[in-house]
C-alpha cells in the first residue's frame, strides 16, 4: 500500500512529505482525507491523512486504488475549500456565540432555547453554505486529479464500483 501511494505522489508531483495512509475498519467502500489547518497540525499531526476504508482495499485492485488515493490527494492539496481548514474553529467560535447569547438572554426561559437553536443555525450556516455550493465540481476536479494517475478508464470502473457499492 505505501509503495502505490508513493508511486501515486510521484506521477502527480506531489511533495513527499511523508503522510501516512491509514486503513479504517468500516466495511463500507470510502476514502477521505484528514487535514486539520490553522496550525492545529503541530497538536494531531497523526490525525492528517488519507483514510482508506477496508473493504475499499478488498474490491479494487492496485490501479483502481491509486486513483482513489490520487482522487484524496486532490482533496488534501489542491482542491479544498479554505473554510473546510478552518471548519473546527468555526464550529468553536459557534458554540462560544451562542453560549454568550444565552447568556446573555437567560437560557432557563424559552426564549433562550430559540436564540441557541438560531445562533446553531446561523453558524452552521457560515460553515457549510458555500461547500455545499461547490461540492459537486470539487468532486469533479478531484476525479480528474486522480485520474491522472492511471488514466479516465480506470477513474470510471473505481467510481463504478462505488456506486455499486453504495447501492
Amino acid at each position: 500500500l505505501r509503495t502505490l501511494f508513493n508511486q501515486t505522489i510521484q506521477q502527480l508531483g506531489l511533495p513527499d512529505n511523508r503522510l501516512p495512509v491509514y486503513v479504517t475498519a468500516d466495511r463500507t467502500m470510502n476514502a477521505y482525507p484528514s487535514h486539520l489547518g490553522f496550525g492545529l497540525s503541530f497538536l494531531f499531526p497523526q490525525l492528517n491523512g488519507i483514510y482508506l476504508n477496508r473493504q475499499l482495499l478488498h474490491r479494487f485492485n492496485a490501479a483502481e486504488i491509486q486513483d482513489t488515493m490520487g482522487h484524496e490527494l486532490g482533496h488534501y492539496y489542491a482542491h479544498y475549500l479554505k473554510s473546510n481548514r478552518y471548519y473546527l474553529l468555526s464550529c468553536v467560535l459557534g458554540i462560544l456565540m451562542a453560549l454568550g447569547v444565552t447568556q446573555w438572554i437567560g437560557l432557563d426561559s424559552i426564549l433562550g432555547y430559540v436564540a441557541l437553536a438560531l445562533c446553531a443555525t446561523v453558524a452552521f450556516f457560515f460553515t457549510t453554505h458555500q461547500r455545499v455550493d461547490l461540492v459537486h465540481a470539487i468532486e469533479h476536479l478531484c476525479d480528474d486529479f486522480g485520474a491522472h494517475v492511471n488514466g479516465v478508464e480506470t477513474g470510471i470502473n473505481a467510481l463504478m464500483k462505488l456506486g455499486a457499492s453504495a447501492e
